[in-house]
């Protein structure tokens, strides 16, 4: 699968160690990571410092940093993503280019000042108590001409994949290219590309996966009335990426798209 690539070839090599395979924190079926994932990789300029705020265990930058040969700093939020991030670290063999820390998106208090080139946040705006000072914490961190590449979930998001399922997993809010365009423009950014993405097609996908079906990540499945599908959600979970993948593409409209993806510049010193 072109989205993890390089993910998968590393947990194929390190199902040469088993026992430490078992231990990691394995990715749960989550079929909008696949072209969200693309969508980052088309967004991401390799070679310049970066940070991910909001990583989680991690995956994204897993994929990310070998892939543009760029380290990056993930920051996990929670104690045990932290812990979950540093283990999976050591079992893939990224030690050196994907570095765990722990901080909070809304401040990035252990981030130096105009210090980066390059601040990832991938689907966290949505989830923050306050984006305003999220979006003002990344530009102290950035250095003038650093680059912010977000993806967001714009509000045809709860009608694909379900109102209950955008509740759960904790989204506040959701964009529009003006709506994130005038937060931005407001906080010394400049807007120097975007597009949205997960189209209508793509999107049925997720209608068919979250609302209908409810095949939910692990940390949600209780929410969902239990695990759904079993086993074969793990078998047909790569064919349905690949379809969506086929399905989507990047544009300038919002007609009906389930994501946005913007690049911003700091302008200001």
């Amino acid at each position: 699968m072109e989205a993890f690539s390089i993910t998968d070839k590393l947990i194929i090599k390190a199902a040469a160690r088993p026992r430490e395979l078992k231990s990691i924190i394995n990715r749960s079926p989550d079929l909008h990571a696949f072209p969200r994932m693309l969508a980052i990789k088309k967004a991401f300029k390799p070679g310049v410092p970066t940070i991910e705020a909001g990583a989680a265990d991690g995956w994204f930058s897993f994929e990310l940093a070998p892939y543009f040969n760029t380290p990056i700093k993930a920051l996990a939020y929670t104690d045990a993503e932290y812990e979950a991030m540093r283990r999976n670290i050591k079992v893939l063999g990224l030690k050196g280019i994907v570095h765990a820390g722990k901080d909070d998106a809304q401040t990035l208090s252990s981030i130096s000042n105009s210090s980066l080139g390059q601040v990832l946040l991938v689907d966290v705006l949505e989830h923050v108590e306050d984006d305003s000072a999220a979006i003002q914490a990344v530009g102290r961190v950035l250095k003038k001409g650093g680059r912010f590449v977000i993806s967001v979930p714009t509000p045809y998001y709860p009608y694909w994949f379900g109102e209950r399922f955008d509740r759960i997993i904790g989204h506040q809010r959701h964009f529009t290219k003006e709506d994130l365009t005038a937060k931005l423009e407001a906080n010394g950014f400049e807007i120097v590309d975007y597009f949205y993405y997960t189209t209508v097609g793509a999107s049925k996908l997720m209608k068919i996966w979250y609302r209908d079906l409810r095949v939910w990540p692990k940390e949600y499945e209780a929410q969902a009335g239990g695990p759904k599908l079993g086993m074969l959600s793990s078998l047909i979970l790569p064919f349905l990426a690949a379809l969506s993948i086929m399905l989507d593409s990047y544009d300038k409209e919002l007609k009906g798209h389930s994501s946005l993806c913007l690049t911003a510049i700091k302008t200001r010193s």
